[in-house]
């Protein structure tokens, strides 16, 4: 499913894309009501062909959703034998997979001037850590942590929260969180002519 179109299933329920299974099931009957052939207002706005293709929507984007968030979970629950953290713990997971790391890639960021997206993904790929395993662990987004990646500012949210998701995947990754995030919003706030 591309992103794209998955972007699309969440706006037809009305959702965040970082809706759990339960909302999902609960915007899919808000709509299906909404939708209903016994609505008089529904009813009254919409020709009948126009009502069957509005409902195949919902269906579609819920049927769709709930594949994704299932293949999700699944793949979550494969990893999570890969990965065992305290769940007590707190946020500072970098003794997690310091071992992981290899030498050539610490040179690169301890000779690293700035940390960008770019760089935070190869340390992630280097360190073979999901993004799902990222986002179950910090409450941030998939779409938030591609777009983090990717430098995609303009996908991002305000400033105030690129800078704690910046910060929490540094300490996942190991690395020195402060300055991660500092460096990184200095891109952030450059690419948005922020002050």
């Amino acid at each position: 499913m591309s992103q794209r179109l998955d972007l699309q299933y969440y706006e037809i329920l009305g959702l965040n894309p970082s809706a759990s299974i339960e909302e999902i099931e609960s915007a899919y009957q808000k709509a299906r009501q909404i939708y209903s052939e016994i609505n008089p207002e529904f009813t009254s706005s919409f020709d009948e062909e126009e009502a069957k293709e509005l409902m195949t929507w919902v269906e579609e984007a819920y049927q769709e959703l709930c594949k994704k968030l299932r293949n999700q979970n699944a793949y979550i629950k494969s990893s999570k034998a890969e990965y065992q953290f305290d769940v007590e713990s707190t946020t500072d997971y970098s003794d997690s997979f310091d071992d992981l790391i290899d030498p050539q890639l610490e040179n690169e960021l301890l000779k690293a001037s700035f940390y960008d997206g770019l760089l935070l993904k190869k340390v992630r790929l280097k360190k073979n850590i999901s993004l799902n395993f990222i986002s179950t662990k910090t409450c941030i987004g998939v779409h938030h942590l591609i777009a983090i990646e990717a430098n995609d500012f303009s996908a991002l949210p305000a400033a105030v929260f690129v800078r704690s998701y910046v910060k929490q995947i540094a300490q996942i990754l190991g690395l020195d969180a402060k300055e991660v995030s500092d460096s990184y919003m200095r891109l952030y706030i450059e690419a948005r002519g922020e002050d």
